[in-house]
């Protein structure tokens, strides 16, 4: 299972992080929530259907960001007040962990997070409880953006018909 391949990748549990991304996304998913993917092309998620498939199963939450850039990642409990944009999605996890990170590392092509040198990797590993999570992320110019991920019902679903997006 991929969330065994993850423990291969793990670094000290530090939160917050600078994302660094060429593909001008963020992600969160729990990586045996993708395992199906694995024979996929390494780039199935740039089809718009396939991501909305994999967000509205709660597999996936992709988000699209300004440009390709680095943001500073920072888990809150409670915001600042006045975001400049936000975007909220129901995830799955199975292992117990989330990734959080730049959308080049989301699994495909045989390729999974086991498969890169960790000290490339932009994203890190979350702890979680299995099950269903309400994954909220806020914009706040020009490069920061804030996470909070906490437990939701297990039949929350997302009904999504365009794909996420923060800063445009």
């Amino acid at each position: 299972m991929l969330g065994s391949l993850l423990k291969t990748f793990q670094r000290p549990q530090k939160r917050d992080f600078r994302l660094v991304t060429d593909t001008s996304t963020i992600c969160i998913f729990d990586p045996d929530c993708l395992e199906h993917r694995l024979d996929d092309r390494g780039d199935w998620w740039t089809i718009p259907e396939d991501e909305l498939l994999e967000l509205n199963q709660k597999n996936v939450m992709i988000v699209a960001l300004p440009e390709d850039s680095f943001y500073d990642v920072c888990f809150a409990k409670d915001f600042d007040p006045n975001p400049d944009d936000m975007v909220q999605a129901f995830v799955q996890c199975k292992s117990g962990e989330f990734f959080v990170g730049a959308g080049e590392y989301i699994p495909g092509e045989d390729m999974t997070l086991s498969d890169w040198r960790h000290e490339y990797i932009s994203g890190v590993i979350v702890k979680a409880e299995k099950g269903t999570h309400l994954a909220v992320l806020k914009f706040y110019h020009p490069n920061k953006i804030q996470v909070q991920v906490s437990s939701a019902d297990d039949f929350s679903t997302n009904t999504f018909k365009q794909l996420l997006s923060l800063g445009r």
